[in-house]
């Protein structure tokens, strides 16, 4: 997974977006690459996982929200990194 976060060029203050977040295993990767004036937004369809997710992370800076991975709520350009 640490391939991963590099692979996509997670970054301090970066906007990231886990698509599939499930419990969060990326996005407790990407927690501390993009630092205390990042963010890391988690989403997937199964509101059980998001709740999963925001209990095992326990950070402001991880926001789940319920969505579609092939139908995603966010404009263009939103996002400076995926995983």
């Amino acid at each position: 997974m640490p391939d991963t976060i590099s692979a996509a060029e997670v970054a301090p203050e970066r906007r990231v977006l886990d698509v599939s977040t499930g419990t969060g295993e990326a996005a407790l990767m990407a927690l501390p690459a993009v630092g205390a004036s990042g963010v890391v937004i988690g989403a997937d369809v199964a509101p059980a996982m998001l709740v999963g997710a925001r209990d095992r992370l326990k950070d402001r800076l991880f926001c789940p929200v319920a969505a579609d991975g092939q139908v995603l709520p966010f404009k263009s350009g939103s996002f400076d990194a995926v995983t």
